[in-house]
């Protein structure tokens, strides 16, 4: 049954998130943008409405000619020269509009314009076009600003002849049919843009975003059991690459952990199997009949042994469990060549026993460690080098100390190790040769050595072996030198 996914509201996806503040960039783009063809588009106009009122100005400037007819309320009359002068033919559109001579003049006597000259005593000489805004008035004194913009009107004000201020101006509505269309074009641009730009921005991220999907596809494939699934980080981009291959490690690292309590599993199940088999036997066999009292005391040590054996490989197995768990070991100071000398003070008897000729070449070799951890170490390995060579066998233990790293060394002259068997020493429940593992009389559960390199490990050190057949085998431990020893 699959898992139903959580719902995730959409302001908590990766996409919506970058679509939002690419929105939002776009947006603010295309409003600039907007605004600044806009405001060149208005200024264009502008300048258009200045060209034709700087062509009104023409005009008007012999009628505000010292000596010209004045007329206050429209354009003056035509001018007599003498007996048998000629009269200024009159304009198109009534009297008193006057024309250049060969040009005529424009059609700005309308709705649109207006026309206002003032003497240098500030009296109104002119006055003709539409009527004038009440703030225009008379400033006496040098014109600052010929082109000004002031309550919705366009105005150009300049000195003419006599010294006759001139002001000609139009309302800013001529000019706004043209600045609503271009503004409409501008928006429906603007929208187009918009919607454009959203819709290749989602593509975009949809694009940029399918590896991380791929990837969440191929772990959930892994968390539902194919764990020989893995991402192409070959094909991966570069920012994903790194990530890539950091879960490819992850998931080989737990597969192999996954495999490795399995078959760890199995071999214990199997390795508890049998002395629980020899135990169940021994008690059916006993319970089956009459029999004689030795025959009961035979049995019932027969079962101990197995039940010791049992025993001992449950407390192994969780010692195995705590040291897979723990990920550092106790920092104590601990001399190494001290633990050699307490654990071959211990191991004396055995020693005599396998008549082993024990040779020991200690320096001080101090760190910081778990002393019970280190003591286990040493004994393991020189259990096994008395236990698993022919008696009388020369072992040689020594330590040192390095600039970076202290040494443990233990050597024996025993039958050695096969190339093959040695990738195999350090493997749970790994057996050299299951004979030769019971020449003491007790049962190898083929766990010492697995123990030896989790206690090593745990302390940041490494346990090596070098053996050859018939010439021995030599087991080389290294810790690393505490500053702090």
């Amino acid at each position: 049954m699959k898992s139903s996914k959580p719902f995730l509201p959409w302001w908590k996806s990766i996409t919506w998130r970058i679509q939002l503040w690419y929105g939002v960039a776009l947006a603010l783009a295309i409003a600039a943008m907007t605004i600044a063809f806009y405001r060149y588009e208005r200024e264009h106009q502008l300048d258009r409405l200045d060209a034709r009122l700087a062509d009104l100005v023409r005009p008007i400037l012999p009628q505000v000619a010292p000596g010209g007819a004045r007329n206050r309320e429209g354009p003056p009359p035509p001018r007599q020269r003498g007996e048998g002068a000629e009269r200024r033919p009159r304009g198109p559109g009534g009297e008193g509009r006057p024309e250049m001579p060969g040009r005529k003049v424009p059609e700005w006597l309308s709705e649109s314009y207006w026309a206002v000259a003032w003497d240098p005593q500030g009296e109104i000489v002119y006055r003709a076009g539409r009527p004038a805004p009440d703030f225009v008035a008379y400033e006496e004194g040098r014109i600052a600003d010929e082109l000004r913009t002031r309550e919705g009107h366009r105005m150009m004000r300049f000195m003419g002849p006599g010294r006759r201020v001139i002001e000609v101006g139009a309302p800013l509505t001529l000019i706004e049919p043209q600045l609503r269309q271009h503004t409409r074009k501008l928006i429906g641009v603007g929208l187009g843009l918009f919607g454009g730009g959203l819709l290749v921005g989602w593509l975009i991220v949809r694009w940029g975003l399918r590896p991380i999907g791929v990837i969440g596809r191929t772990a959930t494939e892994i968390a539902e059991g194919d764990l020989s699934k893995r991402i192409d980080s070959a094909h991966a981009s570069r920012e994903l690459h790194g990530l890539a291959e950091v879960l490819n490690t992850t998931f080989a690292k737990l597969e192999a952990g996954i495999k490795e309590r399995e078959q760890f599993t199995a071999d214990a199940s199997h390795e508890l199997r049998t002395p629980l088999t020899v135990v169940i036997g021994q008690i059916q066999q006993l319970l089956s009949a009459e029999r004689p009292e030795q025959e009961y005391r035979e049995g019932l040590l027969t079962a101990e042994r197995a039940a010791q054996r049992m025993k001992k490989l449950v407390e192994e197995l969780l010692l195995l469990a705590r040291l897979d768990e723990a990920r550092h070991a106790k920092r104590d100071p601990v001399d190494l060549a001290d633990v050699v000398r307490t654990v071959a003070s211990e191991m004396r008897g055995l020693v005599a026993k396998r008549d082993a000729e024990l040779k020991l070449d200690l320096q001080p070799a101090p760190l910081m460690g778990d002393r019970d951890a280190i003591v286990r170490v040493v004994a393991n390995l020189l259990g096994n080098a008395l236990q698993h060579n022919p008696t009388g066998v020369s072992i040689r233990i020594w330590t040192r100390k390095g600039e970076r790293e202290v040494e443990l060394g233990v050597q024996d002259s025993g039958e050695g190790i096969g190339q093959d068997e040695q990738k195999h020493l350090f493997e749970r429940f790994y057996r050299v040769d299951t004979a030769r593992s019971r020449r003491s009389g007790v049962g190898n559960s083929g766990l010492g050595l697995s123990i030896c390199d989790a206690f090593v490990r745990q302390h940041g050190g490494r346990i090596e072996v070098k053996s050859e057949i018939g010439r021995g085998s030599t087991f080389l431990v290294t810790f690393p030198l505490n500053s702090s020893s």
